[in-house]
């Protein structure tokens, strides 16, 4: 096995990926429950495009050993990415399935004696069983895009006794033909003519941001029969004006969060996509204005009458800022009913029922407003086939303000992750950074006062904190790991005058070949990991920071001026590619004599900070392996410093339904059909919870486990602590977050100031935050029991934490 694992790599250092999975296929054969083995093909498999057969190996490790933390961490990353929480939501929405089931049966029962269905986006095949449950003459077609999906649905189909009757085409609505009759359709993505009902749920929560539009007109002027049904057949659109900092901290940069760094002077960062997804009552807010049709969009193209651009004038009932345009609509899927995607409280119209799955959308203007009671806001809303876009002004405004990042200054626009605005726009982890960065630069300073402090950062991607530490007064700072905008960073560092201080390391692509394909699928496809950043400076001998800034070299499309920030490149070398083959094997640089010499004066960094957990409540990938390295072959041996130094966890036993349902399938909310194998795509460790308004209720009190210290990682490190239940109950899940120690200062990420939903039952009114409130932007993660677990009022219970890697 290890003369394999060492062929294999050879085999990928030259990009023979299938020669590889081959192998290891042969080896499973051989050895069959071998774990490890089974992991790799996995990984494998997965780097070569084969998705599912990747997923079935992890499964398959896990079955023979539920314990292998490598597979259960493979398996999660894979099924987040391959079927999102909300599908969970959907599915487990008993009002959804049955407005669905209804209006489906009304329109196959109305279609003749041998009715043809077309499910459009099948997902798990639901609505296509519940058009085939109507009578035995029905026949269904369902089309998927996504490969792991689309096996999904045949292998439920198979499970309900519907395969067939029900036919899964693997493809996008616009691929399917029609072919002959006498043919059965059989050819691939065909159907034997045209179709009497034309179903789909390809909605998200802005309605048209999926494609519905295109996809349905394409559908009804090819695949649908002329006097044809088609589900759903309009949605009216509602939106609302609200006061909101924690919407707006999501949508836009926050200039007072920034501890007087200048962000974005020539540059406007937005989010990816024009709108974010948020459940309004979950986000402190204050209503503008009453909620108001804006428009109706009918899909029945043919007797299409609507206005692709309208405008409203709508009175400001309560004073305050216009943060952002809430969203929803009513989804009539026929003319006798349908659902609602509205917050709750909103009165409904006769036949429209209240979803509980379902966000709202909300658009971020470019620049928010006040506005007082009595004021006349003009609100114009343009439909387009795959988006909505709204432009607001006050009625005495002559210029409109968009809310899709349409700058009219000339800026350039940056999008970005909504978690990344929230992240730069986290006030308060600013302000926790900066102080304790000024507290160890200091005493550092104190200490060494004739030798140069540089800090190295570790963060990925976006952060603040090699910014804060050139501010606090650090001499150089390498960035190692720097965002995909590297350009933007550049010029942020520039206009901050920062040039002199701030690098930013920038290996050779040619350099990286050989390993960047080796790599887990977990990190990013684009650039490398930090790992081989690290491994690739470790081998270079000279300082890490340019003698010369003036003759540093420029990235391709900076901008030659004279503040120009500059990137530190590593010196390329033909003869690096082995020992960084080797590195990557044992995890650190390879040690030849010359280099344990060397390895001394390599030691040039005072401290090294980084961001320890990503934003949606779980340690940032591979970050506890690299801060090893990065301490062993960079630290300085005396008086560096890590920031964070050390954390430990807390964590608390809940019960909540809401925990349990995005992640495992309601049998009784389907209304008939079992989609119980959607569950082979659960979790263990569900990311993004938000604590604050979770629907849940308390059943043990806080424990403290693992207190890990940056300066002497461990590779396993283990923790018990012992709760008492403080009520009867069952519990569903662990929630778990993170209290970083800065120095003298703590972090947590949690905010215990935001109040925790105690009980079951329909949310509340989230608390409304002042217009001066900056909102944390990390979400907490919950380890879910595979199953609950009963318990009584002072019974005592053992939570054991095991922390492998990161």
């Amino acid at each position: 096995l290890k003369a394999l694992s060492a062929h294999c790599g050879e085999l990928m250092d030259r990009g023979d990926i299938e020669t590889a999975v081959s192998m290891h296929r042969l080896a499973c054969s051989v050895f069959p429950s071998n774990v490890p083995l089974l992991t790799e093909l996995g990984r494998l498999s997965f780097l070569s495009g084969k998705e599912v057969v990747a997923a079935d190996c992890w499964r398959k490790a896990l079955a023979i050993d539920d314990d292998s933390v490598l597979a259960q961490e493979s398996l999660d990353l894979f099924n987040g990415r391959a079927i999102n929480r909300w599908h969970y939501r959907m599915i487990n929405d008993p009002v959804r399935n049955q407005s669905y089931c209804d209006a489906i049966a009304r329109a196959v029962s109305r279609s003749g004696e041998s009715p043809k269905v077309l499910d459009i986006g099948c997902g798990t095949g639901l609505l296509a069983m519940y058009a085939a449950q109507v009578g035995p003459s029905v026949t269904v077609w369902g089309c998927e895009l996504s490969e792991p999906i689309a096996d999904l649905a045949v292998r439920v189909l198979e499970a309900n006794s519907l395969r067939k009757r029900v036919h899964v085409l693997a493809c996008h609505s616009d691929d399917i033909g029609i072919c002959d009759v006498g043919d059965g359709g059989s050819s691939t993505n065909s159907i034997p003519g045209r179709v009497d009902v034309v179903v789909t749920e390809t909605a998200d929560c802005g309605l048209l941001g999926e494609g519905m539009l295109p996809s349905l007109s394409s559908a009804q002027s090819r695949l649908l029969a002329p006097d044809g049904l088609m589900i759903p057949s309009r949605a009216d659109v509602y939106c609302m004006l609200v006061e909101s900092p924690i919407l707006r901290s999501q949508g836009r940069m926050n200039p007072d969060a920034h501890c007087g760094l200048k962000m974005s002077s020539d540059n406007v960062f937005i989010p990816q996509d024009p709108y974010l997804c948020e459940y309004l009552l979950e986000s402190g807010h204050s209503r503008l204005c009453e909620p108001f049709l804006a428009l109706t969009v009918p899909f029945d193209m043919n007797h299409s009458s609507m206005a692709s651009t309208l405008q409203h004038r709508v009175k400001v009932v309560h004073g305050g800022r216009v943060d952002a345009l809430v969203m929803w609509y009513h989804l009539w899927l026929d003319e006798q009913g349908g659902f609602s995607t509205a917050p709750s409280g909103m009165s409904m119209p006769q036949g429209m029922h209240l979803t509980t799955c379902w966000e709202q959308a909300v658009f971020v203007p470019d620049n928010n407003f006040k506005v007082k009671a009595g004021d006349e806001v003009d609100v114009l809303v343009s439909c387009t086939a795959k988006n909505l876009h709204w432009r607001l002004r006050r009625s005495e405004m002559s210029s409109w303000v968009g809310t899709v990042g349409e700058s009219e200054d000339g800026s350039q626009v940056i999008k970005v992750g909504e978690r990344i605005i929230s992240l730069l726009n986290d006030k308060h982890k600013n302000e926790i950074y900066e102080q304790a960065l000024k507290q160890a630069i200091a005493a550092m300073k104190t200490t060494c006062p004739n030798t140069p402090l540089h800090v190295l950062d570790l963060s990925h991607g976006w952060s603040m904190c090699g910014l804060l530490a050139a501010k606090s007064g650090a001499d150089k700072v390498l960035i190692m790991d720097p965002p995909d905008e590297n350009q933007v960073l550049m010029e942020i560092i520039n206009d901050n005058h920062l040039e002199k201080i701030v690098e930013i390391f920038d290996p050779l692509v040619e350099d990286f070949l050989s390993i960047g394909i080796r790599r887990s699928f977990s990190r990013r496809s684009s650039g490398h990991s930090l790992h081989e950043k690290l491994v690739r400076l470790a081998l270079n001998k000279k300082s890490p920071f340019k003698e010369e800034p003036k003759t540093a070299q420029i990235a391709a499309g900076a901008k030659k001026n004279s503040k120009s920030s500059f990137t530190w490149s590593a010196p390329k070398g033909s003869k690096a590619t082995k020992n960084v083959k080797v590195a990557e094997k044992e995890s650190e640089p390879p040690r030849s004599d010359t280099q344990k010499k060397d390895n001394k004066s390599q030691k040039s960094f005072q401290i090294i900070v980084l961001e320890l957990v990503d934003p949606g409540g779980m340690l940032t990938q591979g970050i506890l392996e690299d801060v090893r390295l990065a301490k062993e072959w960079f630290l300085s041996e005396e008086k560096g410093s890590i920031l964070p130094s050390s954390f430990c966890l807390t964590a608390v036993c809940l019960q909540s339904d809401q925990m349990v349902q995005d992640n495992r399938v309601n049998k009784s909310a389907q209304h008939g059909p079992d989609v119980s194998l959607l569950d082979m795509f659960s979790v263990r460790t569900l990311m993004s919870v938000d604590l604050r308004c979770l629907r849940c209720q308390q059943i043990t009190g806080e424990a403290q486990l693992l207190n890990v210290d940056l300066s002497s990682l461990q590779p396993v490190q283990t923790d018990e602590a012992v709760v008492e239940a403080m009520a009867d109950g069952r519990i569903d899940g662990i929630v778990f977050w993170f209290h970083l120690r800065m120095g003298d200062v703590d972090l947590e990420t949690y905010d215990r100031s935001r109040p925790v939903m105690q009980q079951e039952g329909l949310l509340q009114q989230a608390p409304v935050f002042d217009a001066d409130a900056h909102p944390p932007h990390w979400r907490q993660a919950a380890w879910i029991l595979k199953d609950s677990m009963h318990v009584h009022t002072h019974e005592r219970l053992r939570i054991h934490a095991n922390l492998q890697g990161s």
